[in-house]
């Protein structure tokens, strides 16, 4: 049986995605995305791995854990973000988030350097801000839009891209300018005012999204009281499972990956500028894999699909090992086809959630499915970072990120026919 949204659930695709509420929201959440966790912690504190090593005397696994622990807080807090939105309201939550998040980036610029110190302020740069970050704005996108929801994803994700093309490049060059210092206090101005436009976009959709998310709650409520799916239900379901498992191992390829390519290509001996260069084709590779794998999980099986994408992300880790840094045009490929991997994690995750479950679930059913994707993202840049401490070279941690993404990629074809019909 067809499970629809119910028509006192508003989405702003009833007629399609060209008209203004939906355009209007899309900015919004492009903007807000290009100013959010994913892009200003993981991605843009990428570029500052070797720097801060060089100048700290902290090795790869002590920077990286930056990237650990900010994941640690987004993992913690993510699960609780529906709930959170539904008792205190969207906007509100929003501006935390946004808040929290410069005020993080500026106390990097400003706190005296430890290790301890800078771990605490990076777990804190997660746990107040995962609603700035794909997952957060996912929690909207799917109350807001039902039979196009993986093109609205898509083309949403086009700022997480810009920001992931155009964001390390940005940091590496104030950071040569100014000093690292500087530099996070540059771009924690940068998401204040970025998540300011994007709060001001989204709640000009003419959708009252506190009402939605109360609607949703009720509608839980009714279907436990009816004896119906609940979220305990889907927990025990082994399709959902597969989903969750699936989403934690591309996270820990993917984030693992990304985070530690710029400092890769520096060791074999790239300059810091040309690492950087070449770290922002990472943003094309996320542009390319949101948007497409998410415009094509509306035409053709997302099982399928999502398979396609992320083994062809863990071969651009294969390149990477493999091809000298002289090779730009291979190197080039890697890195592009590396990013796919975030890309099509952060599409599969909603739209599979969204396919194989009721809509009244989805926002508690995916905020367990980020929590999963978050621990990968906590385990996956200190993995590689311990590895590549262990074995001298990022071989190993690039070669488990193939076999990883083959096993998750791979996974998901045994979820079956829709549930649901998209």
């Amino acid at each position: 049986m067809r499970v629809t949204p119910a028509e006192d659930i508003p989405v702003l695709d009833r007629n399609g995605l060209l008209n203004r509420r939906a355009l209007l929201f899309l900015l919004g959440t492009a903007l807000g995305l290009l100013g959010g966790f994913a892009v200003m912690v993981p991605l843009s504190v990428s570029v500052f791995i070797k720097p801060l090593s060089q100048a700290l005397g902290w090795g790869r696994a002590e920077v990286s854990l930056l990237a650990t622990m900010s994941f640690a807080g987004f993992t913690i807090a993510v699960p609780f973000t529906p709930a959170i939105m539904e008792r205190i309201g969207v906007r509100r939550t929003m501006w935390i988030g946004y808040a929290a998040l410069a005020g993080c980036l500026l106390m990097l610029g400003t706190a005296p350097a430890t290790v301890g110190l800078f771990s605490m302020i990076a777990f804190l740069s997660g746990l107040l801000t995962a609603v700035t970050s794909p997952s957060g704005f996912m929690m909207l996108i799917g109350q807001a839009f039902d039979r196009r929801l993986g093109t609205a994803i898509g083309l949403a994700m086009i700022g997480f891209g810009l920001g992931a093309v155009g964001m390390p490049v940005f940091a590496n060059h104030v950071l040569g300018l100014l000093g690292w210092q500087a530099a996070f206090i540059v771009m924690g101005l940068v998401t204040l005012a970025l998540g300011s436009l994007s709060i001001l976009l989204v709640g000009r959709n003419g959708i009252d999204f506190d009402n939605a998310l109360q609607q949703a709650r009720q509608k839980r409520s009714d279907m436990v009281a009816g004896s119906e799916i609940t979220l305990r239900a889907v927990l025990s379901s082994w399709r959902f499972w597969i989903i969750g498992a699936a989403m934690l191992a591309t996270s820990i390829a993917g984030f693992g990956a990304i985070t530690h390519i710029p400092a890769a290509l520096a060791d074999r001996g790239m300059s810091l500028d040309q690492a950087a260069l070449f770290a922002s084709f990472i943003g094309i590779g996320l542009l390319a894999g949101r948007i497409a794998s998410a415009m094509l999980m509306d035409i053709f099986h997302a099982p399928l699909v999502s398979m396609i994408f992320v083994a062809l992300g863990g071969s651009g880790l294969e390149i990477l090992q493999f091809t000298p840094v002289s090779s730009f045009g291979p190197i080039m490929l890697g890195v592009i086809l590396a990013g796919l991997i975030v890309g099509t994690e952060t599409d599969m995750g909603p739209v599979l959630a969204r396919r194989y479950f009721p809509v009244e679930m989805f926002n508690r059913i995916y905020g367990v499915i980020a929590f999963l994707a978050g621990l990968g993202g906590m385990i996956g840049p200190f993995l590689f970072g311990y590895l590549r401490d262990m074995a001298g070279s990022y071989d190993l941690p690039f070669q488990l990120g193939f076999i990883i993404c083959l096993a998750g990629g791979g996974a998901v074809l045994l979820l079956g026919r829709y549930r649901r019909e998209p």
